[in-house]
């Protein structure tokens, strides 16, 4: 399995002034791959000879087979792992209750 995140976030502004709302939106998706491994057979394939109508049976062993699928996921923010900001003065962000968005003041 694999997972490919295509996801950007972006502020609303370009600045901001001592006590505004800074929010940070995230937008894309995640594509998730994954793989699906099936047995197949054993198979018995019945026989007839033409024209006497003897038959018989030929056996063909198992094997696997495998689907690869690919899916288009939604994404939004972890609230599970906290937000880490590493500016000069730290700030506590609060989640957007739809999860594609953090708050903070400036």
């Amino acid at each position: 399995m694999t997972d490919t995140f295509n996801v950007t976030a972006a502020y609303n502004k370009p600045s901001y002034t001592a006590g505004e709302a800074i929010i940070v939106t995230i937008a894309g998706n995640n594509t998730h791959t994954g793989v699906t491994t099936t047995l197949i057979g054993p198979i018995s394939i019945p026989l007839v000879a033409q024209p006497s109508g003897a038959t018989s049976t030929i056996s063909v062993p198992q094997t696997t087979g495998s689907t690869t699928a690919t899916t288009i996921e939604a994404v939004t923010i972890d609230t599970t792992r906290p937000i880490v900001d590493t500016s000069p003065t730290p700030r506590i962000w609060t989640v957007s209750t739809n999860k594609l968005s953090i708050t903070a003041v400036a």
